[in-house]
Formats: C-alpha cells, structure tokens, sequence
C-alpha cells in the first residue's frame, strides 16, 4: 500500500468517526499514530496528542481549597453576646473568627458558609466540647460578617468550613479596633 493512500485512509476514518450525535474532529496523519486524549467542553469532544494533553492539564486552575472540610451545627461564642474572652491564640473573641476541633489548623483561614451566605475567616480557637453536638463555633463578629445579628443567631443552623490554599488573603481581614 503506497503512504498516500495510508494517509488519507487515516484521515477518512478519523473524520467519519462519531461519538453519539457528536462528531469528534478529525486527526491530521503525523497525529493519527500518537495516542489520542479526549477531552469534553461543552457539547464538542476535541481529540488531543499527548503533548498538547500534558500542556492543557498544566493550565489547569488550581483548587482556592486544601481539601481540609469541616461541616456540621454551629453555634457562637464570644463578644457582644457573652463578653470579651481570650482564643487559643492569644487573641481576643472580638474579632471574626472560628474555632474547630482540630488544633493543627489554628491560624489559618477558612471560608465558612452558612445560610448561603460566605465569609472568609480565621481559626483562632479550638472547640466546641463535643457532648455539645456542634461542630463549629463562631464569633460575633464573623456572625456579623455573614450579616446576621449574633443575639437572634440560629443556634444548630448548618455550616461548612473549608480551609484556603491562598495565604495572601490573611490581608484582605480587617481588624476591629478594640
């Protein structure tokens, strides 16, 4: 069999293959013996060789998360609904933050979701107790931040806790004056 009639045999069945309703582009011959990589966006499947496979994964978004997730009841704890206390680490409860059982992330942030409302916040406690049944305690102030009023917080409401992979957004946190 002469090459030229290879190559357009190659590209013949390339072109005509279909997955469904949905044609998959055709491959030219030098790609057509490379291993192919599918990939989906939208409604069209685009057919890839491996070199282009490895530098479409490269510019891929890294996640904003660790994968570090805690969710369950919440509840408050600290200024303005029971006074000024000190957190674990060294600071004040009248400023936004959370405290989670896990004494390994204490310092670092978290976007802490509840009612559908997002924030983002620090861990600066650990707790609460466990016979407690919840498992995220807020502050006042980042009850304040989720634009909710801490005296007729919903005690047992849902959140979720999920730990940031950016350090540079320890910046954007505003500090109250005491």
């Amino acid at each position: 069999m002469e090459q030229g009639t290879k190559e357009r045999i190659i590209k013949t069945t390339a072109t005509a293959a279909a997955v469904g309703s949905v044609a998959v582009p055709a491959v030219n011959a030098e790609q057509a013996h490379a291993p192919a990589y599918h990939t989906r966006t939208g409604d069209q499947y685009h057919v890839m060789t491996e070199q282009q496979a490895t530098a479409h994964h490269r510019h891929r978004r890294r996640s904003k998360y660790t994968g570090f997730v805690v969710s369950g009841r919440t509840s408050t704890f600290g200024w303005p609904a029971e006074g000024d206390g000190m957190t674990a680490d060294g600071g004040s409860t009248r400023r936004p933050c959370i405290a989670l059982r896990s004494s390994s992330t204490l310092g670092r942030l978290f976007e802490l979701t509840e009612d559908h409302r997002h924030t983002i916040v620090k861990q600066c406690d650990t707790g609460p107790a466990s016979w407690t049944g919840r498992d995220i305690d807020v502050t006042g102030m980042a009850v304040y931040k989720l634009h909710m009023n801490p005296f007729s917080y919903p005690t047992g409401i849902w959140g979720v806790a999920r730990e940031l992979r950016k350090p540079h957004l320890e910046a954007k946190l505003v500090k109250p004056s005491l």
